[in-house]
């Protein structure tokens, strides 16, 4: 599987940085971004995957509509 990151504003570049570090060090990651996610790009997801939210608050309305549809897709949430 792959393990995604995801994250908005801030802890999206924070997301972005950490798969690409996975990735230099031969771990199959990438970035998820949760509005393309929600619009259709969570079709990648599968129940092999892990999908890592990083978020400040814990709030951010994006990933929270994004949890269920995950979920949906059989990933692991952290």
């Amino acid at each position: 599987g792959t393990v995604f990151f995801t994250g908005v504003g801030k802890s999206g570049f924070v997301a972005h940085k950490i798969s690409q570090t996975l990735v230099s060090l031969g771990i199959r990651s990438s970035f998820l971004s949760p509005v393309d996610a929600l619009h259709g790009d969570i079709g990648i997801l599968s129940d092999r995957d892990v999908l890592v939210l990083l978020s400040k608050s814990g709030a951010t309305e994006e990933l929270l509509r994004l949890v269920p549809c995950a979920r949906a897709k059989g990933a692991m949430l952290i």
